[in-house]
């Protein structure tokens, strides 16, 4: 009789162990299940704040490329400095949650904040002010004054028609990136977040 009790003290104890650990494994995924959801919803969140930038970077692209394209309104001015346009919260998440998240959608997901790297670093204020630097300093060149008593009529040497023909090609590239963002950002938003099957 005491030896059936211990037995069934021991098979009580041993039941209990197991229930304890699957109660913690469970409410650990759980725990974890929900924190990968705060996680995608931040990046969502964050995709649509892009998108949102990426629609006035989009129209201020777009005017400054039409003044170059017309050659008018090229005098020093300022334009917006979109520091709304940022990676920290794409930086500030592991890349093991990315992949849980997104799996074979990461790609698409790192090619995005790539792609904003991009836009940032040549941003239409960026181009406009290299255009600016580099027509200010060809001005003084002594081969510019030149061509300017040579040619008094012409209102644009050929250095300068350069100038603005590169930032005329970067803004165009800039356009064909907010285009493919735009488009990137579309179908990641489009997935949504399932409890057993997430992302």
């Amino acid at each position: 009789m005491k030896e059936e009790l211990e037995n069934l003290n021991m098979l009580s104890a041993f039941i209990g162990a197991i229930i304890g650990s699957i109660v913690t494994i469970l409410s650990r995924w759980i725990i974890f299940r929900i924190e990968l959801r705060r996680k995608k919803k931040l990046m969502n969140d964050d995709l649509i704040h892009q998108q949102e930038v990426l629609i006035e970077y989009k129209n201020v692209t777009e005017k400054l490329l039409i003044d170059f394209e017309n050659k008018e309104n090229l005098d020093r001015r300022s334009h917006p400095s979109f520091e709304d346009l940022y990676t920290d919260v794409y930086e500030s998440l592991s890349k093991s949650d990315l992949y849980i998240i997104y799996q074979n959608r990461l790609p698409k997901i790192v090619q995005i904040y790539k792609s904003i790297e991009f836009l940032k670093e040549y941003k239409p204020s960026t181009l406009y002010a290299e255009y600016v630097d580099k027509w200010e300093s060809h001005r003084k060149l002594q081969e510019h004054l030149d061509h300017v008593n040579k040619y008094p009529d012409k209102k644009y040497c050929g250095a300068q028609i350069g100038f603005i023909n590169d930032t005329i090609g970067q803004l165009k590239l800039n356009l064909n990136t907010i285009a493919e963002v735009k488009r990137d950002i579309n179908s990641a938003l489009t997935y949504k977040f399932f409890w057993l099957n997430p992302l």
